[in-house]
């Protein structure tokens, strides 16, 4: 994502079934809203609290 934008994840799930967290390492998909799909690269930046449903990059 470009830098200073932000976005709110609605759901997660892994292998089609929903979570209500994920870890370091799971390969997971996540549904997003707020966001501009043409600007969307990578997320390599999360929050620093896990409960968080949103992050900035």
């Amino acid at each position: 994502m470009p830098p200073n934008e932000t976005c709110t994840v609605k759901g997660i799930t892994l292998h089609d079934e929903p979570l209500d967290w994920a870890a370091a390492g799971d390969h997971v998909s996540l549904t997003v809203t707020g966001m501009d799909i043409i600007k969307m690269k990578l997320v390599y930046k999360i929050t620093s609290n896990p409960n968080l449903l949103a992050w900035t990059s």
